[in-house]
């Protein structure tokens, strides 16, 4: 009995572990899936500019702060160079809580990268994306940063466990009885050939 507990508790920690990963993968292929939409949207509203400049920054931010509302995010956009040309939400700069240089990463990788990153003591993810013109031309970087929280996660697990834990305690319950009944038929059996 005591191994058939410890094997179904074993189970049920490596599948609650399984659900976060799962439940952080989906995030990251939902963040990958919106950097690929502003990607897009960008490559509209830009189609003919060749580079981006100082002089595309108060243009930029406006666009940048619509699309945010829209796409519910921050997105933030570097030049060439990977310094910060445009903002949704300039605060975080101005506060000096995210450098106003891209991260290393992204900067030498061509495709979409989707990485942890730090403010402080918070974990977040962040997307980052070339920022291309009409002739699929790389003109700067998009940076997407998503932050979900300990709480979204612990949530998401609660109610996982609030619907996985009923079937458990059944499954406990019927493979102790089922136990108990075979042990009970062998004790009385053994009983009868020794009586």
């Amino acid at each position: 009995i005591s191994m058939l507990v410890l094997t179904l508790v074993l189970v049920f920690v490596v599948s609650v572990w399984h659900i976060k990963n799962v439940f952080v993968e989906e995030q990251r292929d939902r963040l990958q899936e919106t950097a690929s939409h502003i990607q897009t949207s960008l490559q509209d509203l830009y189609f003919w500019d060749m580079g981006l400049g100082r002089a595309h920054s108060s243009s930029l931010n406006i666009d940048l702060r619509d699309m945010s509302f829209a796409f519910e995010t921050d997105i933030h956009v570097y030049d060439l160079n990977g310094r910060l040309i445009g903002t949704s939400a300039p605060r975080l700069f101005q506060l000096g809580l995210l450098p106003m240089h891209i991260a290393p990463q992204p900067f030498f990788f061509d495709n979409t990268t989707v990485q942890y990153e730090h403010i402080g003591d918070v974990r977040y993810l962040s997307a980052y994306t070339d920022f291309i013109n009409g002739n699929y031309s790389q003109i700067g970087y998009i940076a997407l940063p998503s932050f979900i929280s300990q709480k979204e996660i612990n949530e998401h697990l609660q109610a996982y466990i609030l619907k996985i834990l009923p079937l458990y305690m059944i499954l406990l319950l019927v493979s102790v009885g089922v136990v108990w009944g075979i042990s009970h038929m062998v004790t009385s059996s053994l009983s009868l050939v020794s009586g």
